[in-house]
């Protein structure tokens, strides 16, 4: 099979655009491997660039991170830092199990997870959260007593 790029784009349901994204695929694929495909490329790509210090921006947030000057990061180098591609591609494909990720290629959606699409060279992918898909934050930090969060007088 020949190797295409695809055009992906990610929407909220309301339809307000978030990004674009190239992908590499493969003429004919199912919807998991669509998906598993396009996880798999964005997090290779964040995770070999690293030493620039972005931030990960894919189709699945990272979960957040503090990084204040209150911390000690003023004047440190920032580095990003690296994404677990079989995490993000677990949340993504139970997303769109659950219907808060939908599919549409070429304008129309696409069925379960097994079934095929068939792709052509520049074809808009449309990957359309109706949820905000984001990994779990696995230390939320210590727990606050009531005094600690009452407002001041």
């Amino acid at each position: 099979m020949a190797e295409l790029t695809v055009q992906c784009r990610d929407e909220m349901g309301d339809g307000e655009w978030l990004m674009e994204y190239r992908l590499q695929a493969q003429e004919s694929l199912t919807v998991r491997e669509l998906i598993t495909r396009r996880v798999t490329q964005e997090t290779e790509e964040h995770n070999s660039e690293l030493d620039r210090g972005r931030g990960f921006r894919g189709l699945i947030s990272a979960p957040p991170s503090v990084t204040s000057e209150l911390n000690g990061w003023a004047g440190r180098k920032r580095e990003g830092k690296a994404v677990d591609t079989a995490v993000m591609t677990t949340i993504a494909i139970e997303a769109y199990e659950r219907g808060d990720l939908e599919l549409h290629v070429g304008g129309e959606q696409a069925g379960d997870l097994d079934s095929e699409v068939a792709l052509t060279d520049g074809v808009l992918v449309l990957f359309k959260k109706n949820a905000t898909l984001v990994v779990e934050q696995l230390n939320k930090g210590r727990k606050r007593s009531k005094h600690e969060t009452m407002p001041k007088r």
